[in-house]
């Protein structure tokens, strides 16, 4: 899919929604993609030739499980900032909505000077 930059209204939100949609592309193929390598070497010979005698598989496969740990934080913060985001402005909305309703035209009231 080939996109141009343009500086007009279209052309923007096609770039933001190709940037975004890339960004998406990439956080998924991470996650799978370290799933992938633990799975596969879970079950490894271990050289112990590493540092303190730490299989170096071991060491990539800790920091692996580390990225998938870390990425799913990620999103339950964001999930759970959106949901509480959402439900504010709803509340705000809903407690505010009978002052936007509440002119002094809609309720008829005559300002003489």
């Amino acid at each position: 899919m080939l996109m141009t930059l343009h500086s007009g209204q279209k052309g923007g939100q096609n770039a933001k929604r190709f940037v975004v949609f890339a960004l998406f592309v990439c956080f998924v193929m991470v996650y799978i993609l370290s799933m992938l390598f633990i799975v596969i070497n879970a079950g490894h010979a271990h050289d112990n030739d590493g540092a303190a005698d730490c299989c170096k598989l071991c060491v990539d496969v800790a920091s692996a499980a580390s990225l998938l740990t870390s990425m799913v934080a990620a999103i339950g913060g964001a999930m759970l900032t959106s949901h509480f985001l959402l439900a504010a402005t709803v509340a705000l909305y809903c407690g505010l909505s009978f002052l936007w309703f509440s002119s002094p035209v809609k309720l008829k009231i005559r300002m003489n000077n």
